[in-house]
C-alpha cells in the first residue's frame, strides 16, 4: 500500500497497560531494536568525493613537494571509519524509532510481535501529530552510507526484512518535538490522544482474562470510535480474516 490512512502496530498482550490504559507509544532506542545492523550504516565516503580529493593531493604535491614529503599523513584520502565514528554514533544514538506495518494480517509478524497471536494489533491513524512524520521503510540489498543519503539511514533496512511492510516514525533526542512523558530501558515513552486508534485486533490465542480486560476498556467512552476485531485463521489457506466484536 503506497499511502495507508491506517498502520499498524503488533503487540504482546503486556502493552495493554502502556498502550490501551495510558495511551502511551514507545520510541525504541538502536541498542534495542531487533535488526544488528539497525542505524549503523557505512561511513566511507563516496568515490567521487575521494577522487576529487585526491587529485587536490596531487596538485599539492606538485606545488610543494618538500611539505608534503615532510607530512606523510597527508598523503593519502584520511581513514574516516576511524576519524568519524565516534562522532557518528553519537549522532545516531539519538535517533529513536517507532515501528509499524502497513499490513494487519502478516503471520510472521503476528508470531514475532504478538507473542504468537496472544497479543493484539492497534491500528493507528496517520492523520495525527503522533505519526505525521512516518515514512515507509525502503528495503535495499545495498548497504546505506552515511554521507551518500544521510536522510535514509533510519528509514533503510536489508531485503530480507521486506515483509513486513514497515513504516516507522523518528523522533531525535534533544530536538524541540522531543517531549517524552518517561523512560525505559528500550526507550522512551510518548503520549498520544485516544482518537488516534482507529482499530484493535485481538489475536485468536490472546487469554480470555486479557481479551475480557482489554474489551472492557475499550468499552470507555472515548475509545467509542474504535473498531474491535477477533483474528480469525482461515483453515484451507495461509489466509488471516478478521471478525467484527459488536460493541
Amino acid at each position: 500500500m503506497t499511502n495507508p490512512e491506517v498502520l499498524y502496530k503488533y503487540c504482546p498482550p503486556e502493552r495493554i497497560v502502556d498502550i490501551i490504559e495510558k495511551c502511551q507509544v514507545l520510541y525504541t532506542r538502536r541498542e534495542s531494536l531487533n535488526d544488528m545492523y539497525e542505524l549503523a550504516p557505512d561511513i566511507a565516503p563516496p568515490p567521487e568525493e575521494v577522487r576529487i580529493f585526491n587529485k587536490a593531493l596531487q596538485d599539492w604535491k606538485e606545488e610543494d613537494p618538500e611539505w608534503m614529503e615532510g607530512n606523510p599523513r597527508n598523503n593519502k584520502y584520511p581513514d574516516f571509519s576511524i576519524i568519524e565514528r565516534p562522532h557518528i554514533n553519537e549522532i545516531l544514538m539519538h535517533i529513536h524509532i517507532f515501528s509499524l506495518s502497513s499490513e494487519w494480517n502478516l503471520i510472521p509478524l503476528w508470531a514475532y510481535y504478538a507473542a504468537s497471536a496472544t497479543g493484539f494489533v492497534v491500528g493507528f491513524s496517520r492523520q495525527s501529530e503522533l505519526l505525521n512524520n512516518s515514512r515507509a521503510v525502503k528495503y535495499s540489498d545495498k548497504f546505506p552510507n552515511f554521507y551518500k543519503n544521510t536522510n535514509d539511514v533510519a528509514y533503510t533496512k536489508f531485503k530480507q526484512w521486506e515483509h513486513e511492510h514497515e513504516w516507522r516514525s523518528v523522533r531525535i533526542k534533544n530536538e524541540d518535538v522531543f517531549n517524552p512523558v518517561g523512560e525505559i530501558a528500550q526507550g522512551y515513552l510518548f503520549e498520544f490522544q485516544p482518537d488516534l486508534i482507529q482499530e484493535v485486533i485481538i489475536g485468536h490465542k490472546m487469554h480470555r482474562c486479557c481479551q475480557e480486560r482489554l474489551v472492557k476498556l475499550l468499552k470507555d467512552k472515548e475509545f467509542e470510535h474504535v473498531k474491535v476485531y477477533k483474528l480469525v485463521p482461515q483453515e484451507n489457506n495461509w489466509e488471516l480474516s478478521r471478525e467484527q466484536i459488536p460493541r
